[in-house]
């Protein structure tokens, strides 16, 4: 359980939110992916001004504990040098690790879990507001500011929320895709965290999830279920849980049935009807294609490349020339395509070891390995800072002077 007494004041509660939120719509936000790299790399000098400032005022304990962590520009960079990556995606490179590696170092792993959940639950509420009266109250919609993003979809905005885009969930987030990945990471830490006892943030995360009808979270949702059922069952608490828990989900399946028929929302053909227009034209350019195709393709390219892999430049131009799009969706395939089998273990490594901080039975690690590897199946994550930062938590883990004596 997160401790109760990381913090000396609300101000520096306050504050490491506001850090929190600003790292995660600065690195995903649908509205910023329509301003160039330059624009990004000016705004994450502004956030690593406010992580200074942050330290200077709430000075904390700090032990870098692995040397690992500088290993991954290192090899990044010269991934990128003998590629011939040009210098625009170098300085875009060597910019997300100097914000994120900041960031770690000064918010420990117990401030950092309480501020991001505190965001994404805020974020989930109002996503869940905004797509009932986009239903209720289609008239509402029409008095908010109106956001574009960088292919000149338009939807609006009050800034903390975006309204549903083709009756799907988005957040704050580039695609409903992306905001699962955000959502059910709040949710894994939840759990791990304070169980099942959250009864309401728990429910919200979850709405909000499903609400984004991105086949992903379905699939994840599943294997989560299986992990809560398995890690209660070891834990002794399942017949002691399950009656609440069993209330809240029904009335989280009722509430989604609401407002689906009131948006006439076919949830099958919405969710897995890409799926089934993928196994009818496996050649057909869609959701699903793209998603195969990303795992496929960059499994050979790194295949043929596997010690510093081909470069970000390169990788994009590969698959334009075979499918004629550049989304290289896979995360994980895409570290080592990108920079080849040292660095692609490395960020793996990291993964396993920030899942370490929070899970402890073997069994219930496996199926949250699974479970993040499921959900960033789907989105390209390879360069995000807000993803970076889980794999730096994962080497360094807690700095604070209260763990560290521990």
């Amino acid at each position: 359980m997160i401790d109760s007494n990381i913090y000396k004041s609300k101000i520096e509660k306050a504050w490491n939110i506001v850090l929190v939120y600003l790292m995660i719509y600065f690195s995903s936000s649908f509205s910023l992916s329509a301003y160039s790299g330059s624009t990004r790399i000016f705004l994450y000098v502004i956030l690593f001004a406010l992580i200074a400032l942050n330290y200077y005022f709430y000075k904390g304990y700090l032990c870098v504990k692995s040397g690992v962590v500088f290993l991954l520009p290192l090899i990044g960079v010269l991934s990128y040098l003998f590629n011939g990556e040009d210098i625009k995606q170098f300085e875009l490179l060597l910019g997300y690790y100097l914000v994120s590696f900041a960031f770690v170092l000064y918010l420990d792993f117990d401030k950092w879990c309480e501020a991001y959940l505190s965001t994404i639950q805020f974020i989930a509420f109002l996503s869940i507001i905004l797509y009932f009266t986009s239903i209720a109250l289609p008239s509402f919609n029409e008095v908010l500011p109106t956001t574009v993003n960088s292919r000149g979809l338009s939807t609006k905005t009050i800034f903390f929320s975006l309204t549903p885009i083709n009756g799907r969930n988005l957040g704050i987030f580039w695609e409903p895709g992306a905001f699962q990945i955000y959502l059910m990471i709040a949710i894994i830490i939840e759990y791990f965290n304070y169980g099942l006892y959250r009864h309401s943030r728990l429910a919200v995360l979850l709405v909000a999830d499903i609400l984004t009808f991105s086949t992903t979270a379905f699939v994840s949702i599943g294997v989560l279920i299986i992990l809560i059922l398995t890690n209660e069952t070891i834990e002794n608490r399942l017949r002691k849980g399950i009656g609440v828990s069993s209330i809240v989900v029904v009335l989280v399946i009722l509430f989604i049935l609401y407002i689906t028929e009131k948006a006439q929302i076919d949830i099958y053909t919405t969710v897995f009807g890409k799926i089934d227009r993928y196994q009818a034209d496996p050649t057909s350019y869609g959701t699903a294609a793209v998603r195969f195709n990303s795992f496929i393709k960059g499994l050979e390219v790194f295949v043929q490349n596997p010690i510093l892999g081909v470069g970000t430049t390169k990788l994009i131009d590969t698959f334009m020339s075979c499918y004629k799009n550049s989304m290289t969706t896979c995360t994980y395939i895409n570290w080592f395509a990108n920079s080849g089998v040292f660095y692609g273990t490395i960020m793996v490594v990291g993964v396993c070891k920030f899942l370490n901080l929070l899970v402890k039975r073997k069994i219930v690690f496996l199926l949250s390995l699974c479970l993040i590897l499921i959900l960033i199946s789907s989105e390209d994550m390879a360069r995000n800072p807000s993803f970076i930062i889980l794999v730096l938590y994962g080497f360094l883990g807690y700095h604070n002077s209260i763990h560290v004596k521990k």
